[in-house]
């Protein structure tokens, strides 16, 4: 499974340089490029892979509890390509009525 990361001013920055963030479960750089190829129609150029280890934290005052660790891909595409998503600065338009 892969799902497009949740845009932050990071992404956004990373965008920039044609690299994209992306949650996924436990597939390799050849499936993630495969994937991203097929579902987005793009051209993938190289791909990282980063784990995130799992944190410790408390409820309560003795009992310990794991988050579960988390894999993100960042995959940079070739030059000319690109995934046209929604940016975080464009807010929907109100309608206002005219109530005369």
């Amino acid at each position: 499974m892969i799902t497009l990361k949740r845009p932050t001013e990071k992404t956004e920055l990373m965008r920039l340089q044609r690299k994209y963030y992306f949650d996924i479960s436990d597939l390799n750089k050849i499936e993630v490029s495969a994937l991203v190829s097929k579902n987005f129609l793009v051209k993938v150029d190289s791909v990282n892979i980063l784990v995130q280890k799992p944190k410790k934290s408390r409820r309560g005052k003795m009992n310990i509890t794991r988050r579960s660790r988390s894999r993100i891909a960042i995959v940079t595409l070739a030059q000319g390509h690109s995934i046209s998503l929604p940016t975080l600065d464009k807010a929907p338009q109100e309608e206002q009525s005219d109530a005369q």
